[in-house]
């Protein structure tokens, strides 16, 4: 389990995100509230 990850946001969808770092994609899951937290893909 990873207690932080810092990358870009390239993909989210209801209950998880992918987040890219170091050119690996990590998908995490996610609860709505953070789910509406997240900023747009590409950022």
């Amino acid at each position: 389990m990873f207690y932080s990850i810092r990358g870009t946001l390239t993909h989210a969808e209801p209950g998880f995100a992918v987040i890219e770092c170091a050119g690996v994609g990590f998908k995490c899951f996610t609860t709505l509230n953070t789910q509406r937290a997240l900023p747009k893909a590409g950022e």
